[in-house]
């Protein structure tokens, strides 16, 4: 499964009503807390540093070759979170188990199904593919009949994708072999929601409508020249009648529908009584068969492939389609990579799934933009495009001002039954580029109808998710739309000393390590190079060394604060809240905050911020998110300051900001001497780099073959740090903390079925000699805080605990009036004889302020406490909003 960031953030469930609602309804019994229960409480702090009695300080990953291995290592008393969804099967089982955490069914921030590849010679002619640089060869084609799917001169913006009349027939009759409603009832058990958009129904807007469905198939209320009469009320699209088996067979009326569409698509003449089709046209199938991808480690996905592949073997004769089965780590070298990475054609048909981050669907124009399909109709050359199935409807750049837009910002409206004079690509950019929630619904909606009724692929269905997780397990957070598996329950996850297993002997917390949380991961892993991660399983490993810039509400995703930094209105540095400029630019202005320190001892400074943006926009075609595009340029004001301007304003921006930062001093092209070979080819591009300050990644870096654990580079600023555990290295920040199978050392990045890695909090300054006091994570929670002697870097282990000492009113930001508060109490020796004003604070100031451990005199305030409240004003936590319930659901009291 795929993975389209914000890293942080799923789903959010609004108000209207699902397309296809879920079908299973879960056993009422011993369920961990929905998403909006005042019990599931999240917390902005943490992890816990190394050294607390009771309290988690690593985080162990095992890493499987599928779900149901995973499930049985967790029953067997392995784990303590999983991060899958449970099958229907195990409900019963894990529900009346109360030594387990089983969370109510919510929609998945996803989709499952079969998207084709346009590029490919069974429906496309190939010639010009060498000469563009699309492959080393041509390969002929279109293969089946004469039908091409395409048009126009490839490599160029001419080219127009999934067009033709007869691709649009070939593609209808290929739709009506699955029954999506079926399949999600039958075949999943009713655990599922049944798709017509290539959309989550939770998101808004939630679906096209029933009567749009219908009206996408052109046999809908027709008699065909075979004899057959179709309604013109459906199912759902592309779909006339019940098929219980979730795919139509031989003599069904679907699959009857399916062939007529293929013979007028030209690729037959006639069909026998049961619709097989006869009298192929110019082509033998078995010749030259489809290709199919299908994914073998996901029960679901195997049975939608293996049924999608029958139904096109029953119709046209066996061996029409010749699958390859695999895992990601097999197929998506196939599937994603363009040539000189990968071929261009050579594969028809993949079993897909994509987990789509933010409350909004506006992942649509960076899977289907003719922009993101690579080279391949004239776009900036990539070898993994956003867009794999190269759609190209209408070719739109995006400038400033932007040519296609006006004010309003999309100026096509939107009424079923009435074009919109706009194209699919022009819908897409429309959607991309307004902040009017009206404008984006109209525009999003106007992209599924074109989508719909070109049958552009197959979005099948999005899954209900339950995980599970062990009681014991204190701290858990059910993220929406994504439910236990996110950073936020590794973080704040521990052992719950209020209850006693039934059987703990298998179900205590870390196995009886309260130290380490034990973590499931339902696949390997083949990446941890930040440019190059494209999996959920990948997001998770980095997402716990990395971070990001902004954060968001697990329960509110819209909630977006400032989580590297510090707003600070008075100056104008209003972190999420975008500033618009005359042009109707939307310009985010950030100050960084003051502790924020490499896992290798070196500062963070705004340098970092405007490298990681500009390069993640440029190559890193999945954790760049929907940067690529948008993301105009950086403006650095000096080492914490800086200005990132977008194309334009959007809903999605601030959530778009919840961007990896990445260290510049390792990943920059100045590490190896590459900058010319590393600038970016377009010169404009290249300007933005040399204005911000900073160069481009390094070209031997930014591609997947670099390997940052092998090379002791997997550095970030995160919650959680990879150290070496054995060998001379040991205790070396940046390698050395994966294993394989057997349990030895393995220091490379694709962790294989078996092995694990083990990261602990980031919190080094209670090292011998360590002498920064900034040198662990910026929000980690330590009860031993402020304890020891001389001021030592150790003393300040715990960066939220300071700055609760910090804000000593406690409105969550340490500002003037802490300051003055300390100053008055300054020179203060004891509570008795402190300055009146000193005194008069809430429980004496004195009290409050003197922190022995900072003093070079003890029992007298001085420059030790100054100099650390100094180094936190100004200083916020979930900025701009306030930290209470009532700004933000279901978060922890503060302090």
């Amino acid at each position: 499964m795929q993975v389209k960031i914000p890293l942080l953030t799923a789903i959010i469930v609004l108000t209207t009503v699902l397309a296809i609602p879920l079908t299973f309804h879960p056993a009422a019994a011993a369920n961990g807390p929905a998403v909006d229960d005042p019990a599931n409480i999240w917390q902005p702090q943490g992890p816990y540093a190394p050294g607390q009695t009771g309290l988690t300080s690593r985080a162990l990953l095992r890493y499987y070759g599928d779900p149901t291995s995973e499930f049985n290592d967790f029953v067997a008393g392995q784990l303590d979170v999983t991060d899958w969804p449970q099958t229907v099967a195990n409900y019963g089982s894990y529900v009346a188990n109360p030594d387990f955490q089983l969370t109510p069914t919510q929609g998945q921030f996803g989709d499952f199904g079969i998207y084709f590849n346009a590029a490919d010679n069974v429906f496309t002619s190939t010639a010009g593919y060498a000469a563009a640089g699309l492959d080393a060869a041509d390969s002929g084609g279109p293969f089946w009949g004469a039908c091409d799917w395409n048009t126009g001169a490839v490599g160029t913006t001419a080219r127009s994708t999934y067009s033709t009349a007869c691709g649009i027939q070939m593609r209808q009759g290929l739709l009506h072999l699955v029954d999506r409603p079926a399949f999600a009832t039958s075949v999943l058990n009713g655990a599922a929601q049944a798709l017509a958009d290539p959309s989550p129904p939770a998101k808004d807007p939630a679906a096209s409508t029933h009567q749009e469905q219908c009206s996408w198939d052109t046999l809908a209320g027709t008699t065909t020249a075979t004899g057959h009469t179709y309604p013109s009320n459906c199912i759902s699209a592309y779909n006339f009648v019940n098929d219980p088996t979730g795919f139509a067979g031989p003599g069904s009326l679907d699959f009857c529908a399916a062939a007529d569409h293929m013979i007028n698509a030209g690729l037959a003449t006639g069909m026998n009584s049961n619709c097989t089709l006869t009298g192929f046209l110019t082509f033998n199938p078995a010749a030259h068969p489809m290709k199919g991808m299908i994914r073998d480690n996901d029960p679901r996905r195997l049975a939608l492939g293996n049924g999608f592949m029958g139904g096109i073997n029953a119709m046209f004769g066996a061996g029409s389609v010749v699958p390859t089965y695999g895992s990601i780590d097999t197929l998506g070298p196939i599937v994603f990579f363009m040539y000189p990475q990968g071929q261009t054609a050579d594969w028809s048909f993949y079993t897909f799934g994509y987990g789509l981050g933010g409350p909004f669907p506006d992942h649509m124009y960076d899977l289907y933009a003719a922009a993101d399909a690579g080279s391949y109709c004239g776009g900036e050359a990539v070898d993994e495009p956003d867009n794999p199935t190269m759609v190209c409807q209408g070719t739109q750049t995006i400038t400033t001002p932007n040519p296609n837009l006006s004010a309003p910002p999309y100026p096509c409206t939107y009424t079923f039954g009435v074009s919109n004079g706009c194209s699919f690509d022009q819908d897409l950019l429309g959607a991309s580029l307004t902040a009017d929630i009206p404008t984006f619904r109209a525009a999003t909606q106007a992209s599924f109808h074109e989508y719909g009724k070109r049958a552009i692929d197959i979005a099948t269905y999005s899954i209900g998710i339950r995980i599970a997780a062990l009681t014991a397990v204190k701290g858990l957070v059910n993220l929406r739309g994504t439910s236990y598996p996110n950073v936020a329950t590794i973080a704040a996850g521990h052992k719950d000393p209020s209850y006693t297993p039934n059987n703990p002997g298998l179900y205590s917390f870390g196995g009886n390590d309260p130290s380490t949380i034990r973590y499931g991961q339902s696949q390997a892993i083949t990446q941890l190079n930040i440019f190059r991660i494209s999996t959920v399983w990948e997001f998770q490993t980095d997402g716990l060394i990395y971070d990001t810039l902004f954060s968001a509400s697990p329960v509110e995703l819209t909630k977006v604060f400032c989580n590297m930094c510090n707003v600070d209105s008075a100056l104008g540095f209003n972190g999420p809240t975008p500033t618009i400029d005359a042009s109707g630019n939307a310009h985010f202005r950030v100050e960084l905050r003051n502790n924020l320190v490499w896992q290798d001892g070196v500062p963070i400074d705004a340098s970092d911020v405007a490298f990681s943006l500009l390069g993640l926009r440029d190559y890193a075609p999945t954790s760049g998110g929907a940067l690529k595009g948008f993301l105009d340029h950086v403006t650095v004001f000096n080492s914490r300051q800086l200005d990132a301007v977008f194309i334009g304003n959007s809903i999605s921006y601030p959530i778009d900001m919840e961007a990896i930062i990445v260290p510049r001093h390792i990943w920059e092209c100045t590490v190896d001497n590459s900058c010319a070979a590393s600038a970016n080819a377009d010169p404009a591009k290249h300007a933005q780099y040399l204005a911000a300050g900073v160069l481009e990644p390094s070209i031997n870096r930014r591609v997947t073959g670099y390997d940052p654990m092998a090379a002791g580079t997997l550095i970030g600023s995160g919650p959680f740090v990879c150290v070496a555990l054995t060998g001379a290295d040991q205790g070396t920040a940046g390698k050395g903390c994966a294993t394989n199978a057997t349990g030895a050392r393995y220091d490379h990045q694709n962790i294989p079925i078996g092995g694990t890695l083990l990261l602990q909090s980031y919190d080094f300054v209670k090292n011998a000699g360590e002498t920064r006091q900034f040198y662990q994570y910026m929000r980690n929670i330590d009860a031993n805080w402020g304890t020891g002697s001389g001021n030592a870097a150790s003393t300040h282990s715990g960066q939220y605990n300071e700055f609760v000492w910090a804000d000593q009113t406690l409105d969550a930001q340490v500002d003037i009036s802490d300051a003055s508060n300390l100053a008055v109490c300054f020179g203060a020796v004891s509570a008795a004889t402190a300055p009146a004003l000193c005194a008069a604070q809430a429980g004496n100031g004195y009290n409050h302020w003197h922190i022995n451990a900072f003093e070079s005199t003890a029992g007298t305030i001085g420059l030790g406490e100054v100099a650390t409240l100094q180094a936190h004003f100004g200083e916020n936590y979930v900025a701009p909003f306030a930290w209470t319930p009532s700004s933000l659901e279901n978060v922890i009291s503060y302090p």
